[in-house]
């Protein structure tokens, strides 16, 4: 019994989530829907579509941040979130996607001669090298876990942030679009799948 009040806070700390996240997604598809009409518009709407990456970036920030008040409360509940399907949660990296996933759907969105100067400026093999420091630190985790966890998955959301935010310096505001368009039609698809199957799995 005296584990029952901190079990109680974890079970609210996961539908607190799980419900802000659900809204993130409505507001997710909303942005893409706004996105969607400038890949076809040939009016000069750059700064309407710098504005909107803008608040795509900042609606992305948004979830990082509901995140980490989240691992504040239940780290572990993050590294297995209930409110991701199980096909979603097969592409997790520490608790998130993984950085490089960004710059292949760079290269499948926009790609081009563009490609090879991102590759240059945004000196990829520094971002993988962040990315196995991070790998390494997982397999040292001994102590004090639930804080280092927490740690981890700060530093992963601020690498996963970073790279995307620096991705979007450097194209123009129609590739950038493409490129938040392509990430978030694939989560949304991902995740569209990832319930469906669940689903048929739990008819069986």
């Amino acid at each position: 019994m005296p584990n029952q009040p901190h079990s109680n806070s974890n079970v609210s700390n996961e539908i607190a989530f799980e419900n802000f996240f659900e809204v993130w997604l409505v507001r997710q598809q909303y942005y893409l829907d706004q996105l969607l009409p400038f890949l076809s518009s040939q009016s000069n709407r750059e700064k309407e579509l710098q504005t909107l990456v803008g608040q795509v970036l900042a609606h992305y920030q948004h979830y990082y941040e509901a995140k980490s008040r989240s691992a504040s409360e239940n780290v572990f509940l993050i590294f297995s979130p209930p409110w991701f399907s199980t096909f979603e949660r097969s592409f997790l990296w520490i608790a998130g996607f993984k950085p490089g996933l960004a710059f292949r759907i760079v290269d499948r969105s926009v790609g081009g001669p563009l490609w090879m100067e991102i590759v240059r400026r945004m000196e990829r093999p520094v971002v993988d090298g962040q990315i196995a420091t991070i790998t390494n630190e997982v397999e040292q985790v001994v102590q004090s876990l639930s804080e280092r966890l927490r740690g981890l998955v700060i530093n992963a959301d601020f690498l996963r942030t970073a790279t995307a935010r620096e991705l979007v310096d450097i194209l123009s505001p129609l590739q950038a679009a493409r490129f938040l368009i392509a990430f978030a039609q694939l989560q949304l698809k991902i995740r569209a799948w990832g319930l469906q199957r669940d689903a048929e799995r739990r008819v069986r």
